[in-house]
């Protein structure tokens, strides 16, 4: 049986699926989901930074930004990019024709 990466699913019937990255609303906050593993956050400052309401963070990546569509947007990027990357220290990931 193959491994399953992040971003899949067994479904009842046994196959694989993936499993899209979800917002969840909290009180003063949004999540952004992976099944069970957070993205990232986005949440309303104490104060103004420079006119910027909202902060955020994604992996190691953390900014201020003025609307909620804009923070969003840097998040769902940011992972994007992180989810994309391959891993130095996996043992599973291996390439072919550099023997």
């Amino acid at each position: 049986m193959a491994k399953k990466s992040l971003g899949e699913k067994r479904g009842r019937n046994g196959a694989l699926r993936a499993v899209v990255p979800v917002w969840e609303r909290g009180y003063m906050s949004h999540v952004y989901w992976l099944g069970k593993q957070k993205l990232g956050r986005v949440w309303i400052q104490a104060a103004d930074f420079d006119g910027k309401k909202y902060a955020w963070q994604s992996f190691t990546k953390t900014a201020v930004a003025a609307t909620l569509a804009e923070a969003k947007r840097a998040v769902e990027a940011v992972a994007r990019a992180e989810r994309k990357q391959l891993s130095l220290f996996d043992d599973n990931v291996y390439f072919e024709g550099l023997s």
